[in-house]
């Protein structure tokens, strides 16, 4: 019976009853715009992608990306209709703790039709 109280007693001290404050981990955030190249049209509904975090661009061609570890990161774009500029080089971007990165304006083309398949 002793051993019994013994051990109710380590379990409920032991434990504690309530889980640790976790450690906030530091990030920053990245934002900018999407343009067409040519005609400086804003574009929609793009999927920007920094290390392993994402977005989509908003309708002024905007986005937002929050959560993101500090360190050097280059910006991805996916999209089906547009690719990157290759005319503008990849920029390397620096994310910093608790700051926003702006890159400014990104700038975009229409993606070539696939070929016909034979």
């Amino acid at each position: 019976m002793r051993f019994a109280i013994v051990v109710l007693c380590f379990l409920l001290v032991g434990c504690g009853g309530s889980s640790p404050t976790p450690i906030p981990i530091p990030t920053g955030s990245v934002s900018g715009r999407i343009m067409e190249e040519f005609t400086h049209d804003v574009v929609r509904g793009v999927k920007v992608t920094v290390g392993d975090r994402s977005g989509m661009t908003n309708g002024n061609g905007g986005f937002s990306i929050s959560g993101i570890s500090p360190g050097g990161y280059v910006i991805v774009i996916s999209s089906d209709d547009w690719m990157m500029s290759p005319w503008r080089p990849e920029e390397m971007i620096e994310v910093v703790e608790s700051e926003d990165t702006s890159v400014g304006t990104l700038f975009v083309i229409s993606r070539p039709p696939a070929p016909p398949l034979r």
